[in-house]
């Protein structure tokens, strides 16, 4: 339902209020449910307090039960709903989202340049600044050997100018040589080179 759009307000809120986690066997509730209630609570901004905290706190008892990809499309709601107050949302990014991608990283991020390009946008979108994810980040942009996506190549360069120009940033105009070294990675490759000017960092 969240997915797909098609919202039923006295539906939901149904399900929402037949909700009891004094009642509920926490040993048969799975990543995947923990997901799925989250991911529909913060996407159509309602819910019971209660249970949205309840979930939350499912999620910093175990940071690393959800795959990334699950985390960083969360990260992305969470920002942008209203049903987590600010001071929550800190609390919960350090006890959860911090620590799952951390814990995660060497064999969920490390090699996989879709979920790199897409924690670019997102630091970018929802200003994160975080000098722990940024040196992993960097670490992992900077190490690809091969684009073969100019798409996603044009994100991890923008999100490394960004890093690199932000006064607020841990890495504010110490990333260079770094930014040098990867526009060189499109540089002499002719057949990426053509369609993408990476000093100008557009296409």
């Amino acid at each position: 339902m969240a997915y797909s759009g098609n919202f039923d307000n006295q539906f939901f809120d149904d399900l929402d209020n037949r909700l009891n986690f004094n009642l509920v066997n926490h040993d048969i509730i799975s990543y995947r449910h923990i997901y799925g209630a989250l991911f529909a609570y913060y996407k159509f901004n309602r819910g019971k307090i209660e249970n949205i905290l309840n979930f939350e706190s499912l999620l910093e008892s175990e940071p690393k039960i959800l795959h990334t990809e699950m985390t960083i499309e969360l990260l992305d709601l969470v920002y942008q709903t209203k049903v987590v107050d600010p001071e929550r949302l800190n609390i919960l990014f350090r006890s959860f989202y911090k620590v799952n991608l951390l814990e995660n990283w060497e064999e969920q991020i490390t090699y996989k340049p879709r979920n790199i390009s897409e924690l670019h946008r997102l630091f970018i979108k929802h200003n994160i600044l975080d000098q722990d994810l940024f040196k992993a980040l960097i670490k992992s942009t900077t190490g690809i050997k091969r684009v073969h996506d100019i798409n996603k190549y044009h994100q991890m360069l923008t999100g490394l100018n960004w890093m690199n120009s932000n006064p607020k940033s841990p890495y504010f105009k110490q990333l260079e040589k770094e930014i040098n070294n990867f526009r060189g990675k499109i540089q002499n490759n002719e057949n990426k080179f053509w369609r993408y000017d990476p000093e100008v960092i557009s296409f």
